[in-house]
């Protein structure tokens, strides 16, 4: 649990400031490797401790997909999807 705080900390934070938090798990971590679900959480609290407004999407994706997680984020800067691929690099697509 202690190396989960700074996701868990991040995402009361956003709580708090009135940002509709949805999260997702379809079992894509499991039995992934440490530093990938490192760079997954990592990812995601950066995210987290950056939206001001709006809505932020975290689904952690099932096994077999190119993608272990998307982030949807609709805010006042826009609309973006950040997929963290497989291999761990996290990619930001602009969708509006």
């Amino acid at each position: 649990m202690t190396e989960q705080w700074p996701l868990a900390k991040s995402w009361w934070i956003v709580l708090s400031i009135a940002v509709v938090v949805t999260l997702l798990d379809d079992g894509g971590l499991e039995h992934r490797d440490p530093d990938l679900v490192s760079v997954v959480h990592a990812t995601v609290i950066v995210r987290l401790e950056q939206i001001i407004a709006g809505r932020i999407t975290v689904r952690i994706l099932p096994s077999g997909r190119e993608s272990v997680c998307t982030i949807v984020e609709d805010s006042p800067r826009g609309a973006e999807r950040i997929d963290v691929p497989v291999g761990g690099d996290a990619g930001t697509i602009r969708v509006g």
